[in-house]
C-alpha cells in the first residue's frame, strides 16, 4: 500500500462524530448490545480529555494521506505505571490487514515502552472473533474471560524481556 500514513493526536472539534461513529460501530458488532449514542458521547469523550489532558497522544488518530482511517487510545495505568491500557483501537474496515494494522499496534507498544511499561492490558467482548484473532497473532495472550463477556488480554513487552 502507498501513501504516507501519519498519527495526529485527538481533536475533539474535528475528530469527535468520526470517532464516535467507530466507537458504535465496534459496540454495535456485538450481537443483542444496545448502544445509547448519547451516553457514548457523554462518557467516552469524558475519558479521553482526561487521558489527553495527561498527554495528547495518547489519543490519537491514524490518516493516510490526510484521510483518517484508524484510531488508537492507549495510556499508563496511573495507579499501575509499570502496565500501559489499550481502551480503544480502530481501524476502517478497507484497512484491516494492511500496514496499518502493524502501524497502529507498533504506536501503542512505542507509547508504552516509552513511558517505561513492561505490559499492555486491553479487554476485548468475546464474540469479536475478528478482534481477538488480531491480538493473538500480534502477541497478545489470554488472561481470564471475565463475567462481564469480555476477555483480558496480555501483551508482554520486548524490554521487559530484559530487565
Amino acid at each position: 500500500m502507498t501513501g504516507r500514513f501519519e498519527f495526529k493526536p485527538f481533536d475533539e472539534n474535528e475528530d469527535l462524530e468520526l470517532v464516535l461513529v467507530w466507537l458504535i460501530e465496534t459496540k454495535r458488532a456485538i450481537p443483542d448490545t444496545d448502544v445509547d449514542i448519547a451516553l457514548e458521547r457523554k462518557h467516552y469523550f469524558a475519558d479521553i480529555r482526561i487521558i489527553q489532558a495527561r498527554e495528547k497522544e495518547f489519543a490519537s488518530v491514524l490518516y493516510l494521506d490526510n484521510k483518517p482511517v484508524g484510531y488508537l487510545c492507549t495510556f499508563p495505568m496511573p495507579k499501575h505505571p509499570e502496565s500501559a491500557w489499550l481502551d480503544f483501537c480502530y481501524l476502517i474496515p478497507g484497512m484491516r490487514g494492511t500496514e496499518a494494522s502493524n502501524l497502529i499496534t507498533e504506536r501503542t507498544v512505542q507509547l508504552a515502552e516509552q513511558r517505561g511499561c513492561k505490559a499492555i492490558f486491553l479487554n476485548v467482548h468475546h464474540l469479536n472473533h475478528r478482534a481477538t484473532a488480531f491480538y493473538e497473532k500480534n502477541g497478545w495472550q489470554l488472561q481470564k474471560k471475565k463475567d462481564d463477556g469480555y476477555i483480558r488480554m496480555k501483551k508482554s513487552l520486548a524490554h521487559a524481556d530484559s530487565e
